[in-house]
């Protein structure tokens, strides 16, 4: 473990948060490529990042988010012996926005929970949809919850606290209550399910949701 320790602080000494050489995908994710930092590259192999992202077996990109949350917490994991198998283990970002790197924005989640706080939000998963969210109820409680004060911090600064404590308990109820009715089909994804997540997540647009708020009124869900 303390040579891992090594490892990790060598790549952190590097600078790996150097925006003048990561691209952005279309889906809006930060991503650097070999050829462009082969020394970093070169430094991160040697702290296991690879072998613990399994999936990423060219060895060519890595995301920023990735190497963040794996640089802050993720080696230790690794060091335990423990994998970010395709299916078991995705990265879920609190603000919803994908380029807030901070390894305090970021949670390793299940596939199901990343899937289903995307929803929630009305953001769009990128990911294979999972059957299975294996965090407890009350620890999937706990992660919409921070999740969706976080989201709403960062993408309602226009509304007043008052606003945006009527918006927080509305999805929150409404979002639990789907949550609930997953983990009462024993945690399986189903099409029931399915289709009211989606539901849930085409709310209003932004303009008539701010209107409602003014009035507390509360917002139509198509």
């Amino acid at each position: 473990m303390l040579a891992l320790c090594k490892s990790v602080a060598e790549v952190k000494l590097f600078g790996y948060l150097d925006f003048t050489s990561w691209q952005v995908n279309k889906d809006g994710y930060f991503f650097l490529i070999r050829e462009n930092k082969s020394e970093f590259f070169e430094l991160l192999e040697k702290t296991g990042f690879f072998e613990f992202h399994e999936t990423n077996t060219s060895k060519n990109s890595v995301y920023q988010h990735q190497v963040s949350k794996f640089l802050a917490s993720g080696y230790k994991i690794y060091g335990r012996g423990y994998y970010a198998r395709k299916g078991e283990v995705e990265i879920h970002h609190l603000d919803s926005n994908q380029q807030n790197n901070d390894p305090r924005n970021l949670r390793y989640v299940s596939p199901g929970l990343n899937y289903f706080i995307a929803r929630s939000l009305r953001f769009p998963y990128t990911g294979e949809i999972s059957n299975c969210i294996t965090e407890t109820r009350e620890e999937a409680k706990e992660m919409l919850l921070l999740s969706l004060k976080r989201t709403l911090n960062y993408r309602g600064r226009e509304l007043t606290q008052e606003q945006l404590d009527f918006l927080l308990k509305l999805r929150l109820e409404q979002a639990q209550s789907i949550l609930n009715e997953w983990y009462r089909a024993d945690n399986k994804y189903n099409n029931i399910v399915n289709i009211k997540v989606e539901q849930f997540s085409l709310t209003t647009t932004r303009e008539t949701l701010l209107a409602k708020t003014k009035t507390n009124e509360s917002p139509i869900f198509l």
